[in-house]
């Protein structure tokens, strides 16, 4: 998403600091070695003006990092560089200095001021480019819809256990699945079931499953329905929650397919699509969440530990005297890092020494996913390398490159 600043603070005219908020925001602005501050609202417009008047001038812009109008606005306009902080970064910072908790936003435009000034290292530069744009959006948005659906149907679910246990009996793995949307809006309740023919529910089924033993199965089980409510109104409120909760599940559905589509639209229209598609496990999910995150900037990372660090899989070390600690990273950008993780667990039923890797961990009581981030950290290494040399990844060269070095978790697969 970022990539790190190689200009100096001395390379620009002008620096801005701003802190913003909901309606107004402030500014710090450091020209000719001496400091303004000013109070803009939130109209873009009138933010606009302000940059405008600046033109003429290399400027460098240090904001702490959101998703809000604000950032896409600063990052759209092409005389600026946008220097970004982490909120926690910049509130630490800040209380370095003020012990006693005392917090203006005057002060802190100045503690992101100072940060940058003194620290120019430390604070990444961002842009808009396909490295952080469309791809990244559209996967992080589809994310949190899938995680909706899945609250909804958890919610969906606790209901029918209610008054409706024999509905999830039929169910399958997915609640949400179109065919039992479907059922739940045609037979909502038991009662609905058993006044049914077994006719036109063997046909409701068969018209959208193609396993006839699948459907005897599911009309047996639905017809054996045991009926917990009676009171008519007490099952009519259960009737209504219930179909809410379809309809809303039924939206996101088309809204998840609708961003589906546009993701892989633009993952197999890229030129980097052969290269991504070629690791075993990144399947339409997984393969656009890693093209987002490498993009196609080939200088963005100098090393495969500026990857590992930016990825969120190296662990992060803790020593003070005789402790020492190497644990997960719990402050980090989740979506990245689970992004590698749930990779590494598809990898195993695909790629041969993965799977040995991961069982041989597995035979020493490693936990499951401490197991998924070790294997992360491998397939990294692997991917910058492919990545940065644009070479698609065989399974066969990397078998016989670890046949050399003959490891001693990868016998099997050697033998």
């Amino acid at each position: 998403m970022y990539n790190v600043t190689h200009k100096k603070p001395s390379d620009y005219a002008v620096i801005v600091a701003i802190d913003w908020a909901d309606e107004k925001h402030n500014f710090r602005i450091l020209r000719d070695n001496h400091e303004e501050t000013k109070v803009i609202s939130n109209d873009l417009f009138e933010i606009q003006d302000f940059f405008w008047s600046l033109q003429g001038n290399s400027i460098a812009v240090v904001i702490e990092s959101c998703q809000s109008a604000l950032m896409n606005l600063l990052l759209s306009m092409s005389n600026l560089d946008v220097y970004t902080v982490h909120p926690t970064t910049s509130s630490k910072f800040s209380k370095t200095f003020h012990v006693s908790g005392a917090k203006s936003d005057r002060s802190d435009t100045k503690a992101l001021l100072e940060l940058y000034l003194k620290h120019p290292n430390k604070v990444n530069k961002a842009d808009s480019s396909f490295s952080k744009g469309s791809l990244k959006k559209l996967n992080l948005r589809r994310r949190n819809l899938v995680d909706d659906r899945t609250s909804l149907t958890n919610q969906l679910t606790a209901l029918l256990k209610i008054y409706y246990p024999q509905a999830l009996k039929v169910v399958g793995n997915h609640l949400y699945a179109e065919i039992f949307m479907e059922f739940l809006d045609k037979y909502p309740s038991p009662q609905s079931i058993l006044n049914a023919h077994q006719i036109g529910i063997t046909k409701f089924f068969n018209k959208r499953s193609t396993s006839s033993k699948k459907t005897k199965e599911r009309v047996k089980a639905l017809r054996s329905s045991i009926v917990v409510v009676h009171d008519e109104d007490e099952l009519d409120c259960y009737v209504f929650e219930a179909r809410q909760f379809c309809v809303r599940i039924k939206s996101l559905n088309e809204v998840i397919k609708a961003y589906e589509k546009k993701i892989l639209k633009i993952y197999t229209e890229h030129e980097d699509y052969e290269l991504f598609h070629s690791f075993p496990g990144a399947g339409p999910s997984i393969g656009p969440r890693l093209m987002a995150f490498f993009g196609d900037d080939r200088e963005r990372f100098q090393s495969v530990e500026e990857v590992l660090k930016t990825s969120e899989v190296a662990p992060v070390t803790i020593q003070s005297g005789k402790m020492n600690i190497v644990r997960r990273r719990f402050l980090c950008d989740r979506f990245t890092q689970l992004s590698f993780v749930e990779f590494a667990n598809n990898s195993i039923r695909s790629s041969i020494w993965a799977h040995e890797f991961y069982y041989h961990k597995k035979a020493l009581n490693m936990p499951h996913f401490c197991i998924l981030r070790a294997l992360a950290y491998k397939w990294i290494r692997i991917m910058y390398r492919c990545w940065k040399t644009r070479t698609n990844y065989c399974e066969k060269t990397y078998l016989q490159v670890l046949e050399k070095r003959k490891p001693a978790c990868y016998q099997k697969v050697m033998n």
